[in-house]
């Protein structure tokens, strides 16, 4: 018995076990939602196996984790208007859980560095504590003074391994420390911008996963669910039946 075939067994058992149905319904829904919503409810529909049997049908549990972790982040997004010396501002936080057990330059290797392309981000500095302002503004003049004697070597063909590695290294932490900061006080635009990366990236490969799920179930349970949630919508009724996080299916600003 292959491994494919021990797990639509394993999963259906006598008339369809409780499994399949929920491994359905995540997929199902999956199908018509809004991106993140999209992403979420796909892995969440493959955390439904153990960690062995998603090997087994192809899923990368890394990739998994750094995608559900991420996309957590951004469905969870806080915004706040502060006022300011001239109007008041909307300023966009995401809340990633990340547990700090490594350094900054590691946790944004893992999470960040996969999907972010390497542009400036616009935050709103006056939402800032006074403390924290401070701080930021130490941490940008170090990243920018680490990154300019780097480059400054590099021109001058210095071949001291060490020495370069040390200063990519510095200019790195201050960079992922900078970020990590920066990503409480987005515009607007900078947060759409942030989200859209991370989509163009996870989704494909979400796709792949939502590919190796749909062998597990079948066909014709997972057309009737589908075909339920479709019927719902139609009728004007949530479909979210599905456990929501904190931040609801929450997509982001728009306009």
């Amino acid at each position: 018995m292959g491994v494919e075939e021990f797990a639509i067994k394993a999963l259906r058992g006598p008339k369809r076990g409780i499994l399949e149905h929920s491994l359905c319904q995540h997929l199902a829904l999956a199908i018509a939602s809004q991106p993140l919503r999209k992403i979420r409810l796909i892995c969440e529909a493959a955390y439904l196996l153990d960690e062995k049997t998603r090997e087994e049908i192809g899923i990368s549990n890394d990739d998994l984790e750094v995608i559900y972790q991420v996309c957590l982040g951004f469905v969870n997004a806080t915004h706040a208007t502060v006022p300011s010396f001239y109007s008041n501002i909307e300023v966009w936080s995401v809340n990633w859980g990340f547990i700090k057990k490594r350094r900054e330059i590691e946790i944004f290797r893992r999470y960040i560095a996969p999907w972010f392309s390497d542009r400036t981000i616009q935050l709103f500095e006056v939402a800032m504590s006074e403390k924290e302002a401070k701080e930021f503004l130490e941490i940008k003049k170090k990243a920018r003074e680490a990154y300019a004697n780097l480059e400054k070597l590099r021109g001058e063909g210095c071949n001291d391994g060490e020495v370069l590695k040390r200063l990519e290294v510095e200019w790195k932490h201050y960079y992922a420390v900078g970020f990590f900061m920066a990503v409480h006080y987005l515009t607007k635009q900078s947060f759409n911008e942030l989200t859209s990366m991370f989509i163009g990236w996870a989704l494909p490969k979400v796709q792949q996963i939502f590919a190796c799920l749909s062998r597990l179930v079948e066909p014709t349970l997972f057309e009737e669910m589908l075909g339920l949630y479709r019927t719902r919508e139609a009728e004007g009724v949530e479909s979210e039946s599905v456990a929501t996080p904190v931040g609801g299916s929450n997509e982001g600003p728009v306009g």
